[in-house]
């Protein structure tokens, strides 16, 4: 009887937004489609609740095919878990884009493609079929596209993303064919009993490759979900859509550049058996995290900020993958979604703020409202910081008490230094206040952790993990912040900062080199001549 019910709310979180939108093509009124289109999504959303709930009290994983296993789903907790986020950040946002595109006459379409993209994106998570997961995979790219070039003068944007998307769903499509051809099977949950097939050697012209089969799929994979999250130097398609509507940037940011982790979550036994290809993601993945992050830091446009600091995070979250730590990426995953999707839609009001500060030449010397002597300020950091640093042995003590995965514990510390690096930013409040921001994001990186633990035990248990990887990268990403700050001074750290500022000349030279190879037509080749 539970099992049915879990299912029941995972079918209608599903089946609710695709019914609105055919349904909103049979009403009248403008209006009345727009109700119908965001009364399903918070009906998805509360059938999403209840599913979760569900899920966490007894886990379940159900299978269901049909349509001669063209459609298989696997409801699950890890779907139960995105589903909920997807239906939240949709609901959000339809809402948001139902008041900011007032008297726009795209709304309707613009609300009508969002809600297609949420629940494209929805069917990636419960799909089962690697057929389907392609189609899905694809479906996102076209949906992109046409929110994209709803706006005349981003159709060069939109031509752009679907030129990266496209080539993310072509190397898919090859991953797919050569696991059909090999495993004999497109059901994903069944891929795990022919993975030995993928074992044989490559052969050429009558030659056998110094590889496998399975690393060149885990590559194709590799690189496809590279270019779907916006991976350094693969994130051109994400700064063309710098001028998209802000609901669509919320979107965008929150749920479309994080299906890698659904992807690598579901195909993982496919992906450890090159163990090497995962090495050159991780790598690929921290110099994203660290471009990204070194962008972000010297952009000025609130925007572009939050596309490079995507970037980084993105990176992150790949290495997490790279290095077998799936609950912990899927974690990131879910986090990321709502931090960003929040930035993303009250960037409006701190641009705002911020014009409103310079207008009335307000500075934080001129700030008498605390009234704080330097003195203070630094022993309030430092009392500040000692609490944040307590995470430490406490998050030893959980590791060590209930098992929790070196990652998780490693998320727990950078969490907690992330806070204190943000603590400068507290100059203007009192101590009290102070105080109790510190103890608040204390109690977040515990409740993080806590819940990390749990997608430990409950999304994949039993992994096969690259160990070192993730340590290692962040003794890195130590050495690159604490270089940073030796030459930040300097005429290096100057010219450093220059470079940063113009994205490392990625995008120049991507422009330059597709300029290079377009032929001049016959028309262009006359007037030179004359």
């Amino acid at each position: 009887m539970e099992e049915r019910v879990f299912v029941l709310n995972q079918f209608c979180t599903l089946l609710l937004p695709a019914l609105a939108l055919l349904v909103s093509f049979l009403l009248g009124s403008e209006i009345l489609k727009l109700r119908a289109l965001l009364f399903s999504q918070l009906c998805s959303l509360a059938f999403a609740t209840c599913a979760f709930i569900a899920a966490c009290a007894k886990p379940f994983d159900w299978r269901f095919s049909w349509l001669a296993s063209i459609l298989d789903f696997r409801f699950d907790f890890f779907s139960s878990c995105l589903l909920l986020v997807i239906a939240f950040i949709a609901s959000v946002v339809l809402f948001y884009s139902e008041r900011y595109l007032v008297g726009d006459k795209n709304r309707l379409s613009f609300i009508r493609h969002l809600l297609a993209l949420s629940t494209v994106s929805s069917l990636l998570v419960v799909s089962d079929n690697l057929v389907f997961s392609l189609l899905c995979w694809n479906g996102i790219s076209m949906i992109l596209w046409r929110l994209l070039a709803m706006r005349q003068e981003a159709e060069g944007a939109a031509k752009l993303v679907l030129q990266h998307h496209l080539a993310s769903d072509f190397l898919l499509g090859l991953a797919v064919a050569i696991l059909f051809n090999c495993c004999h099977t497109v059901t994903i949950s069944q891929l795990p009993e022919s993975i030995s097939e993928l074992s044989k050697s490559v052969e050429l012209w009558g030659y056998t490759m110094p590889f496998h089969l399975g690393a060149v799929v885990a590559l194709l994979l590799v690189l496809s979900m590279s270019i779907k999250s916006a991976l350094f130097p693969f994130h051109r398609w994400l700064l063309a859509t710098l001028e998209a509507p802000t609901p669509l940037s919320g979107l965008l940011h929150a749920g479309v550049v994080n299906v890698s982790a659904i992807l690598a979550a579901r195909l993982w036994p496919v992906l450890q058996e090159s163990s090497f290809v995962l090495i050159v993601w991780g790598m690929l993945a921290s110099l994203s995290a660290v471009a990204g992050t070194l962008i972000m830091s010297a952009q000025s446009d609130v925007k572009r900020k939050l596309v490079f600091s995507t970037v980084g995070q993105m990176g992150f979250m790949c290495l997490q993958c790279a290095s077998g730590a799936i609950p912990a990426a899927v974690f990131h995953l879910v986090a990321h979604g709502l931090f960003k999707c929040h930035m993303f839609l009250q960037s409006g009001s701190a641009v705002s703020e911020g014009l409103l500060k310079k207008r009335w030449n307000f500075s934080e010397q001129d700030n008498s409202d605390s009234g704080l002597a330097p003195s203070t300020v630094r022993l309030s950091l430092t009392l500040t910081g000692l609490l944040l640093f307590v995470a430490l042995p406490l998050g030893l003590w959980l590791w060590h008490e209930h098992s929790v995965s070196s990652e998780t514990a490693l998320s727990v510390l950078i969490a907690s230094a992330a806070i204190c690096t943000s603590l400068s930013a507290l100059k203007r409040v009192n101590f009290a206040l102070l105080f109790a921001s510190g103890v608040f994001g204390l109690l977040l990186v515990f409740t993080s952790d806590l819940l990390a633990h749990m997608f430990d035990a409950r999304i994949a248990p039993e992994l096969n993990e690259q160990n070192w990887l993730l340590p290692v990268a962040i003794v890195a990403f130590a050495l690159v912040a604490l270089a940073r700050y030796l030459v930040s001074a300097r005429e290096l750290g100057k010219a450093f900062y220059v470079h940063a500022l113009n994205g490392f000349y990625v995008d120049h030279i991507a422009q330059r080199f597709f300029a290079g190879l377009k032929v001049p037509s016959s028309g262009s080749a006359s007037k030179e001549t004359i």
